[in-house]
């Protein structure tokens, strides 16, 4: 096995790996508006009479319920993800390298496809990241939603 052939491996199963997160992602954060919503439905039930301050309770924890589905929303959003490389431009040289008695010229062609899923993952990358930092943000919220429907229901 080439070294070319090393290479583009490892770069298609960077990328499964990294389409595999951001699936996950998306996955835990739907779950995790559910689990507000369902945090939201049994506290409400519970807080009959309030005061001034639970009622301000309430109406944060019903704030935070909000912002969290707009964050979920965010994360749900379709981005451009890049998990399979467009190769229309190594087909143009793949003629050229078929042609070729160069032993190097499949390798060459396994690199420039390397290199542009690599290119892929870095790209990717970022936006990944991003979604996983609103992911956190999202459960800070959830909790922040707990303590302030417990201060409405006591």
């Amino acid at each position: 096995m080439s070294a070319g052939e090393v290479l583009l491996g490892e770069a298609q199963r960077a990328i499964a790996r990294q389409e595999a997160g951001v699936d996950g992602v998306r996955e835990r954060a739907g779950r995790l508006l559910g689990a507000a919503a369902v945090i939201a439905g049994l506290f409400a039930v519970a807080t009959q009479q309030t005061d001034d301050a639970q009622t301000r309770a309430k109406i944060g924890a019903f704030a935070l319920f909000v912002v969290l589905a707009l964050v979920v929303l965010i994360i749900e959003w379709p981005r451009t993800f890049e998990f399979e490389r467009d190769i229309t431009e190594n087909i143009a040289h793949t003629a050229e390298w078929l042609k070729s008695d160069d032993p190097n010229s499949a390798e060459a062609m396994a690199l420039a496809i390397a290199d542009g899923l690599n290119q892929s993952n870095l790209q990717n990358d970022a936006k990944l990241k991003l979604l996983v930092r609103l992911y956190t943000f999202g459960i800070v919220l959830v909790l922040g939603q707990v303590l302030l429907w417990a201060i409405a229901v006591t």
